[in-house]
């Protein structure tokens, strides 16, 4: 058992040598990796820097060359301007297309991004989704038209504050603040008696007040004049008759026949509401309610819930031919703004005629009320 161990661990002259050369060689072989690492290369070391700007120039101009698609309504354009190309970019339906050009065609023109809503076949998605797009380039043409205009409608004139409306007094060159101011003023029951009172005014200038002073004239309230007013005092009927009782008062009022020196014969109407009450109501095309006179501008509830018991109403009404009646003449009615009725007209220039009422409702940019307060002056011949 010995022997055969001592055989197996004997090597021979030769065989301890090859076993000598075969560890040598394997140590070579595991360190020749680190010395070639650390020996100076004579080869250049290759610029990868220049090589990555290589790359980079050969894939931009490829870049360039293939645009991306342009997605619907990603892209700023100006809707006065865009042309059909442009407006197809957008998304927008062919139908819609020809309105928004038939529209500019004709004069229209687009002042606000919300100006959108005009087109009667423009989606609401649509309209939310180009809303936040829209760049109108600068009017600088028509604001300067504008400010001319409103230097040539500037002008000096006989005026009474206590009764003027505020258009005329904007038409002096006041601001729009002051003649807000002197309405409330006048509203309160507050009243000029010389001109100096004009003063009173909060925002009222030194220069504006001397460049009004002589065109000043105050007329004199009835009573002052000769004509008795009636006035109800604490404790008494409103419907009593004093000794000093004003021919001129009647029992009811019609508030489709009642001329302004009528309206003003009821307690807490005086000149510049009874003016107001009938011309509202001259824009109307007359009353279809009692309760109609209440929207009139500047009169205060209570006094309306005062007066409310004497006010008749007679069936005197004039229509609006729907298919036939121009937009200027529509939008001065105080139920429609304007681009309610462009769009009114565009809709049956599209579409034709409205038939009936409920044809009228297909127009989506008409709300349901406004379509209920106008019906009653509306004929569809």
């Amino acid at each position: 058992m010995s022997n055969r161990s001592s055989d197996f661990w004997y090597y021979s002259r030769s065989e301890r040598k090859a076993t000598i050369m075969l560890i040598v060689l394997v140590i070579i072989l595991f360190l020749l990796p680190a010395v070639f690492r650390s020996l100076p290369s004579d080869r250049p070391k290759a610029d990868t820097a220049a090589f990555v700007e290589a790359i980079q120039e050969f894939e931009q101009p490829q870049e360039t060359a293939e645009p991306s698609p342009v997605v619907a309504g990603s892209f700023y354009f100006d809707h006065n301007a865009a042309d059909e190309e442009t407006l197809q970019e957008l998304g927008l339906p062919l139908a819609t297309i020809r309105t928004i050009l038939n529209f500019r065609k004709k004069g229209g023109r687009f002042r606000q991004a919300d100006d959108l809503s005009r087109i009667y076949n423009l989606s609401e998605t649509d309209l939310t989704r180009l809303r936040p797009f829209v760049r109108i380039a600068a009017l600088t043409r028509e604001l300067k038209t504008t400010e001319k205009s409103v230097e040539q409608e500037t002008a000096l004139f006989p005026f009474d504050p206590n009764r003027s409306e505020p258009e005329e007094l904007l038409r002096l060159g006041l601001d729009e603040k002051v003649v807000r101011n002197l309405v409330k003023y006048r509203d309160k029951g507050g009243r000029f008696h010389q001109a100096a009172d004009l003063q009173k005014i909060y925002g009222l200038t030194a220069e504006d007040f001397e460049r009004l002073q002589a065109f000043i004239k105050i007329e004199k309230p009835a009573n002052e004049a000769g004509t008795e007013i009636v006035e109800v005092t604490e404790g008494s009927s409103p419907d009593a008759k004093p000794a000093s009782y004003n021919s001129l008062t009647p029992l009811m009022i019609d508030i489709n026949k009642a001329t302004a020196e009528e309206w003003q014969t009821l307690h807490g109407i005086g000149p510049v509401l009874s003016g107001r009450i009938v011309k509202f109501r001259d824009k109307l095309g007359g009353f279809t309610q009692i309760e109609q006179v209440a929207e009139t501008f500047g009169l205060p509830d209570s006094t309306f819930q005062s007066i409310e018991g004497k006010l008749t109403l007679s069936p005197l009404l004039r229509k609006l031919s729907i298919n036939t009646i121009d937009p200027e003449v529509l939008k001065t009615h105080p139920y429609i703004r304007w681009q309610q009725a462009n769009v009114i007209v565009a809709y049956r220039k599209e579409h034709g005629p409205f038939k009936d009422l409920e044809d009228l409702r297909k127009v989506r940019a008409l709300p349901a009320e406004v379509i209920d307060k106008i019906a009653p002056y509306l004929e569809f011949q």
